[in-house]
Parts: structure tokens; C-alpha cells; sequence
């Protein structure tokens, strides 16, 4: 099944038969997902995104399968929501911070386990160090850490109960005592009408010419007036109602160029990605381009653009079929080509028989003894698409006699 998906924060998606929802980004390529429903050491993970969308089991949640949780379930949800928000509020404002609770999280597992990473297959240096052996008594260990730490036992103990208490997770360390470990809420206040007033006065505009936030916030509260009766909710001042406006439009450039406004409306909901494929034919891509080319027709004596049309096979980065058409390439060209790379080409004459196709290292007898074309055909492989990418072509620049010759030069995107 193919389709599209954009990985935001707060979808729902399937994972090993348990739907998590996408909490937040972690690096460049990892997103922390969370799940009420799923076992207790699998409720918080952080996978990368290519091993997410490549795991058998991963789909999107359609629009008929939101989570459905019981009153216990949603107590869990809220529960990790919030873990993740701290842990990821604290690695944004205090990077220190979360090096020092690594720090503490090794020596943890030293004290329960002997080894400073908690694996034992994986020891460190010297490990398990004199006085954090598994075989001494849990007590004993505990004395050793905390005389090596500095702190009281009774503190040693406290933090390692919070520390269990939280499945052995980082977050079970960290002082929520601390300022930059609360949890708060960029949008806590906020009345959901003016949330839904700000979304959908930012729909309307998208096509206006350029406003400044002023524009923006009285529209919005003549908006709140027309569907709930003057006065009924007001807007909050002028620097709560513009944060409060880039958290819920983030990057949408509601009071900037309308330009600008006007293209990102229009972005496709499809994310950018490159095309990858592992096998010859799976993915092939269809690209025109105008060559800087004048042709000229003795019957009707006129001259005319060229455009080169080619099928290349992402996995194999080969050209497996190419045209040259008078500029204005239709479907039917590009069904030609296609057609072109799934039919054997032919020897020539002239042609050495070891360009002949049975002299390819290839498991091709079975097509020999099928088609008899092969017989008789070049050394090029057929290739069956799977999937084709049309790369629509741009419409050709004509420079005049004034600016320049013509030149046999390729311009194009091939």
C-alpha cells in the first residue's frame, strides 16, 4: 500500500500491533513516540525515522482510529506526555543539565547492576570496580557510591527510588524542583475559541495583501464578536495575542510578505524526500528537458525546438530509453518510452554478436525461450517499472539571433 506521511508532532500511528503518538524530534533523524496501551518498557521510545517507516508493522493512524482510552489509559497518557515535555524542555534550555543527570543515570546503573553502561556484556574499563561487585549486598554498594559522591546515604537511596520508580528512566533523576525542569505550556490560558478564531481568520489571509499584527488581532476579535456576541471574548494583550499566534502558525508568515504567505500555503501536504530503490525497475523517472537545439523541416520549411525525453532507473542510475520529440512532449511520448524500456532493442547491422543479448551474464533463457525477439536482440536489459515519477518539463527559453548563436549545448535538469 502506498502513501504519504509527514512525521508532525501529535499523530497517531501503528507500531508493533500499539499505537503511539509522535511527542517531539530528537536529533536530525529520531522521534520520541510515546503509548499508554504498550508494556511498561516500551511506553517511551526513541527510534529513527528509517527504521520506523521500514518496520513491517508501522502505518499511519487513518482518521477513524484515534485512540480510544479508558480513564486509566488517559491518566498514562498525561502522565508520559508530561515526562516528555520536561525531558525535552530541559535538553533545549539547559544542555548541562542533561549531561549531569547522564552522568548520575551511569552511576545509577553502577550501583544496581556493577557497570556504568548496565550492560554486563559490554564492560568497562576495570569494571565491576572494588566495592560495586553484584555479589555485595545492595546496601554495601550504596555506602560506596554515596561515600564517592559526597551525599548522605538517606539522599543515595531517595534517588534511587525515584530512579526505579520511573522504570529506571533518565527522568526519574531529574529535580522538578528546579526552573528549568517545570513543565509549562505556551498556550496555558488560552480560551479554545481564540485558538480557532486565530486558525481560521489565518485561512482567510492567505490571499490579502500584507497586514501587520494589529490588522491581524482586531480581524480576529470582530471574528470572536460576529460568532459569540460582543464582548463575550476578548483578546488578550498585544504581546500574549502575537506569541500566542506564532505558537499556533508557526512559520506561516500570517503578518509578513503575502508573498511568501501565499507560497507556503500552497505547499503540498507531501513531504520533500530523496527517492531511493533497491532493485533495477522500481522506481524510474521520466524527465523532459529542451536542448538548445534549432531543427529545421525542409517539407514545411520552418524551424522548431527539440526536447529530450528519457526513462532512467533510480536503483541502477542508467538510461534505460530516450526520444527526441519537437517541443511540447504529451503522455502518449512518455507511454512511448516506457514501452521503449520494456521491449528488447534489436541488433543493427554491422553490429558485433557479442552485443547480442544471449551473451549477457543474466538468468535470461527463460526469456529466450519465451519471446524469440531476444534472440535476435541487443545487450540491453528489459526493465519492467514498477513505479514511475514524471518530471514535467519547463517550457523552453528562445534567446533571439541578437543575444547568441545557436549552440548544441544540453541546459537541462538530466
Amino acid at each position: 500500500m502506498a502513501y504519504s506521511f509527514r512525521a508532525r508532532s501529535g499523530e497517531w500511528v501503528w507500531l508493533d500491533s500499539h499505537q503511539y503518538q509522535i511527542r517531539a524530534q530528537v536529533g536530525d533523524t529520531s522521534l520520541r513516540l510515546i503509548s499508554p496501551t504498550a508494556p511498561p518498557d516500551r511506553q517511551v521510545i526513541t527510534i529513527p525515522l528509517g527504521m520506523m517507516i521500514s518496520d513491517p508493522t508501522f502505518r499511519p493512524c487513518t482518521a477513524d482510529e484515534d485512540p480510544a482510552l479508558d480513564d486509566e489509559a488517559k491518566e498514562v497518557h498525561r502522565a508520559l506526555t508530561d515526562t516528555v515535555a520536561v525531558m525535552d524542555g530541559l535538553a533545549h534550555a539547559d544542555p548541562d543539565e542533561m549531561e549531569r543527570l547522564a552522568e548520575l543515570q551511569a552511576h545509577m546503573l553502577e550501583v544496581t547492576t556493577g557497570y556504568r553502561s548496565g550492560d554486563p556484556a559490554v564492560p568497562g574499563e576495570g569494571e565491576p570496580r572494588e566495592g560495586f561487585d553484584p555479589a555485595l549486598p545492595m546496601r554495601q554498594r550504596v555506602a560506596a557510591k554515596a561515600a564517592e559522591l559526597g551525599i548522605a546515604r538517606s539522599t543515595l537511596w531517595y534517588r534511587l527510588q525515584k530512579w526505579r520508580a520511573a522504570g529506571c528512566a533518565t527522568f526519574g533523576l531529574v529535580d522538578l524542583r528546579t526552573t528549568t525542569a517545570r513543565l509549562s505550556h505556551p498556550l496555558a490560558g488560552a480560551d479554545p475559541r481564540i485558538i480557532a478564531a486565530i486558525t481560521a481568520q489565518h485561512g482567510i489571509e492567505v490571499d490579502e495583501s500584507t497586514g501587520d499584527m494589529n490588522r491581524f488581532k482586531r480581524r480576529v476579535q470582530n471574528r470572536l464578536d460576529a460568532e459569540h456576541g460582543k464582548g463575550t471574548v476578548r483578546l488578550p494583550e498585544m504581546t500574549a495575542f502575537r506569541r500566542w499566534t506564532e505558537e499556533i502558525l508557526p512559520g506561516r508568515h500570517t503578518t509578513g510578505s503575502a508573498v511568501t504567505r501565499r507560497t507556503t500555503s500552497n505547499r503540498p501536504e507531501d513531504s520533500y524526500e530523496a527517492v531511493t530503490a533497491s532493485r533495477v525497475g522500481e522506481v524510474v523517472m521520466l524527465d523532459t528537458t529542451p536542448l538548445d537545439v534549432l531543427c529545421y523541416d525542409p517539407v514545411e520549411d520552418i524551424t522548431y525546438t527539440v526536447e529530450l525525453t528519457i526513462a532512467i532507473d533510480v536503483a541502477s542510475r542508467t538510461i534505460l530509453a530516450w526520444r527526441f520529440k519537437p517541443a511540447g512532449t504529451k503522455a502518449a511520448d512518455a507511454g512511448a518510452l516506457i514501452g521503449d524500456a520494456m521491449t528488447p532493442e534489436p541488433m543493427r547491422p554491422g553490429w558485433p554478436d557479442k552485443l547480442r543479448h544471449a551473451t549477457l551474464k543474466l538468468a535470461c533463457e527463460p526469456l529466450l525461450s519465451l519471446d524469440e525477439r531476444y534472440a535476435a536482440a541487443a545487450a540491453r536489459p528489459v526493465v519492467f517499472p514498477e513505479k514511475i515519477i514524471i518530471d514535467y518539463a519547463d517550457p523552453p527559453v528562445m534567446p533571439t539571433s541578437a543575444q547568441r548563436p545557436w549552440s548544441r549545448v544540453c541546459q537541462g535538469r538530466c
